[in-house]
């Protein structure tokens, strides 16, 4: 598409718009992935776009038809009808390639990346990033968050038991929330308890080195990764102590490990049909999926990253130039030496829009047309803040002092502030720890925000689609959490 059909495109289309931080190399492989994903789920998932800028730090902008994203949701829910099977063989299909991943890695674990010859990196390279393009076609099913629970179980639900939606909306968030508890909830578990251990004066260097064999990948984003090992565990540890008493972790890891726990007691008189199980089941089975998908992400990309690193020190390049290429322009610098002219990473520092479209190339705009796309993409159409309620917490009412969020890095958030940005990943678990409440722009039952905040006993309102554009930090906010609606008081 030219300009002037991607802007069209976007004005028409109603948009699932998502904000974080991220380098153009995973860009180009997650969405050329997506707008090709076809294969795997038989929709038409294309065209896909997305904004980066470099010199002011300025957010990555992901933006996707919600029709598409409905309609692998719907392919997805009319598949399990027809064979109720299908959708794990998906999720299994799905960890296998997680699997391929890891078991490449493990062939050169105990061997130097720098030390191979360049033809020998650009196959380990094109292993790792086909294997990650496979990852993320089916990941793409990921952006539906869920919603098809909202908009075809919940209803069939209350429909079923003669039921008010939003007393059917909570009873199916309990009873589809898994059993086991999420693997994020299950990380601060592990890591309260070596802190614990450590203020008791214990050992604990077998715990550190289970907790970094389990969650090697947990301080890893769409950017870069930081190993975890016994120092980087311990200087986390001190820092905790920092933050919190003693009393105050321990008082943590008990509400963890007695969070997320349904209260199958209030629904004792409910008498569950053969259809309300079916259903409820694949409601339980996609939220164990896309928190399954955020571990897959982060797992993948350590690796990633880890190479990346390697290849700067092999051919002493800057880490951040690496990832302000393309998966093939990476491709041909390993193998014949030649960079990208000066002028044109001039050009991507000041912003590039990119249309992914099925079986084409990217088109980039840049500059002054990146920005005039991005506006058009942005621009605020409804200026009523309502979302879906993830998680009650225990007030109808919440009122506090917001703080947009949108690089756990750079914004400094404080305990008992109201957290508010586009969506949370693992990196935003401390905040939500010490937030309020919680409001996201996008989301769905089965996102990160809705499944954390449910085991936290967190208040949280998802989807709301423009809070973090006309909430500013430190007004006075109000969370209507039966009806679902925010209000900016002061």
């Amino acid at each position: 598409m030219n300009r002037k059909e991607v802007v069209t495109y976007l004005k028409e289309n109603e948009l699932d718009i998502q904000r974080a931080h991220a380098f153009l190399f995973i860009c180009d492989l997650a969405y050329g992935a997506y707008a090709n994903s076809n294969t795997v789920h038989k929709v038409n998932f294309s065209p896909i776009f997305c904004y980066l800028g470099y010199d002011n730090y300025e957010p990555h902008y992901q933006f996707i038809s919600k029709d598409n994203i409905d309609k692998i949701g719907l392919k997805i829910w009319n598949d399990y009808l027809k064979n109720p099977k299908s959708l794990d063989q998906k999720i299994k299909n799905h960890q296998k390639i997680i699997d391929k991943f890891e078991n490449i890695w493990k062939g050169i674990s105990n061997k130097k990346i720098e030390d191979f010859s360049n033809n020998e990196i650009v196959d380990l390279y094109k292993q790792l990033t086909e294997t990650a393009f496979k990852w993320w076609q089916y990941a793409s099913f990921g952006e539906e968050k869920g919603h098809v629970i909202e908009t075809v179980i919940v209803p069939r639900f209350a429909k079923r038991h003669k039921m008010e939606i939003e007393s059917a909306r909570e009873i199916v968030h309990e009873l589809a929330h898994p059993e086991k508890k999420s693997v994020f909830s299950k990380e601060r578990e592990a890591f309260f308890e070596i802190v614990i251990e450590y203020s008791n004066n214990r050992e604990i260097k077998n715990k550190i080195n289970n907790y970094s064999y389990n969650y090697y990948w947990i301080k890893t984003d769409f950017c870069r990764t930081t190993i975890i090992n016994q120092e980087t565990v311990l200087k986390d540890i001190k820092n905790e102590l920092k933050k919190h008493s003693l009393e105050e972790i321990e008082k943590e890891l008990k509400n963890l490990k007695s969070s997320g726990k349904v209260h199958l007691k209030k629904y004792k008189d409910l008498k569950l049909s053969s259809e309300d199980k079916r259903d409820l089941y694949f409601a339980s089975k996609v939220i164990y999926w896309i928190d399954q998908r955020k571990k897959g992400m982060l797992e993948h990309l350590h690796y990633l990253w880890n190479f990346f690193e390697a290849i700067c020190r092999k051919f002493d390049i800057d880490y951040e130039y690496l990832n302000m290429c393309t998966v093939v322009e990476i491709e041909n610098f390993i193998r014949t030496g030649k960079r990208i002219e000066e002028k044109e990473i001039r050009s991507r520092r000041k912003g590039v829009f990119l249309d992914f479209e099925r079986k084409k190339k990217p088109v980039v705009f840049f500059g002054k047309d990146a920005k005039e796309i991005l506006k058009a993409a942005t621009e605020i159409k409804n200026r009523d803040l309502k979302g879906m309620v993830a998680s009650k917490g225990m007030e109808q009412k919440i009122i506090g002092r917001a703080k947009v969020v949108m690089n756990t890095k750079k914004d400094f958030f404080k305990n008992g502030e109201i957290l508010v940005t586009s969506m949370t990943r693992p990196e935003w678990v401390p905040l939500m720890r010490i937030a309020k409440a919680i409001i996201t722009d996008e989301g769905g039952i089965a996102c990160h925000a809705a499944i954390v905040s449910r085991e936290m006993g967190k208040p949280c309102i998802i989807g709301t689609k423009t809070a973090t554009q006309l909430i500013k930090d430190g007004d006075l906010v109000e969370l209507d959490v039966n009806k679902g609606t925010v209000k900016v008081v002061k």
